[in-house]
């Protein structure tokens, strides 16, 4: 759902900064260049890593598939901990992620509605604060907690819910024809909405996952090392927005 690239160390990615509409032009006379500007988001490289051990023992007895289902558990949990830094991820020594990308402010940005509260017109504000640009590649972000406990039970005025299941993709539901993005990394009381695209990461080294004798020499046991190299930003915090379902941002 994000902007991934795939370079090796930093990268400067340009992106829109001011953007003025075109203008009528009169035949034959000069075009004066409009006033637009880029700005860039420069990413690095975070590692992730983790390591398991198993005892020479343990693979020995080990049936054919230990191994690659070993391999396949290391590179889920890597996955798994670049997944919650593209959401929660504070941008000081680690990647920025959706939550720290703006400064949340009522009616601005965000909203805040009790729990007891919530109903059909704070999910449509919610839609209204996103800027019309960014609607065709608009998605709502939520836990499973938050969409099967809250928001699928929210009805409309007409006393229908305001979820359908996603028939094109085959799988999951869209939100008054937004699809839906289901991540347990979002908290219980937050449902995000925007253009998940100007999320910019780069995967500079892909998850790579290798094996050593050496390490566990002295303990008589192999050692499978996953690692990878990751960093996010958000190119244009505009183009998400929040709502928080609790008192306060």
């Amino acid at each position: 759902q994000i902007t991934l690239l795939r370079v090796a160390g930093n990268v400067k990615f340009a992106i829109e900064g001011t953007r003025k509409p075109a203008a009528l032009h009169a035949e034959n006379a000069a075009i004066t260049p409009a006033a637009d500007t880029l700005t860039y988001v420069t990413l690095a490289g975070y590692e992730y890593a983790k390591v398991i051990r198993i005892s020479k023992t343990v693979a020995t007895m080990a049936i054919d598939a230990f191994e690659t289902w070993l391999v396949n558990m290391l590179a889920e949990d890597i996955a798994r901990a670049i997944e919650d830094d593209i959401i929660n991820g504070g941008g000081q020594g680690e990647p920025t992620g959706i939550e720290k990308a703006n400064t949340w402010t009522p009616d601005t940005n965000a909203i805040s509605v009790p729990a007891a509260d919530l109903g059909f017109a704070n999910i449509m504000d919610l839609i209204a604060l996103l800027p019309n640009g960014y609607m065709s590649n608009a998605k709502f972000l939520c836990n499973s907690r938050m969409f099967y406990g809250t928001l699928a039970k929210i009805r409309d005025a007409d006393g229908m819910p305001i979820y359908v299941r996603d028939m094109e993709a085959g799988v999951g539901f869209r939100i008054m024809g937004f699809p839906v993005i289901l991540s347990d990394y979002v908290a219980d009381d937050t449902v995000y909405f925007g253009d998940f695209t100007k999320v910019i990461g780069n995967l500079s080294q892909d998850i790579t996952v290798e094996s050593s004798t050496q390490s566990g020499f002295l303990a008589n046991a192999i050692d499978f090392r996953g690692t990878a190299i990751f960093d996010c930003d958000i190119a244009l915090p505009g183009a998400i927005r929040k709502l928080y379902v609790g008192t306060s941002l």
